[in-house]
């Protein structure tokens, strides 16, 4: 998912620079930087440990609402975007239509 939090790697740079990429991304992975991560900016973590470190810690108590988001991603698939376009853009058509015949 593209989005405000997303970090970006691109080509063309020397190994030494993409080891240091990928450690900074390893440290990003661990569980403890992520529940941190998570408790003090709402991002959703990325891991499940994430997720028991911070319930461990409580912090759900003081702030269900997180909890219930992660449960809620949790629960089932994302829809697909493609269907979820089509059926609005039958939608719009539909009510174009209703309205294109009550004119004339």
């Amino acid at each position: 998912m593209v989005a405000g939090a997303t970090l970006w790697t691109f080509g063309g740079k020397q190994p030494d620079e993409y080891r240091a990429v990928a450690k900074f991304l390893s440290f990003l992975l661990q569980p403890r930087v992520q529940a941190r991560w998570h408790q003090r900016t709402g991002c959703q973590p990325l891991t499940p440990a994430a997720c028991g470190l911070t319930r461990k810690a409580g912090f759900y108590r003081g702030h269900p609402g997180d909890e219930i988001a992660l449960r809620q991603l949790a629960s089932k698939a994302p829809p697909d975007s493609r269907a979820c376009a089509m059926e609005r853009r039958n939608e719009m058509l539909r009510q174009f239509e209703s309205t294109h015949r009550a004119a004339r």
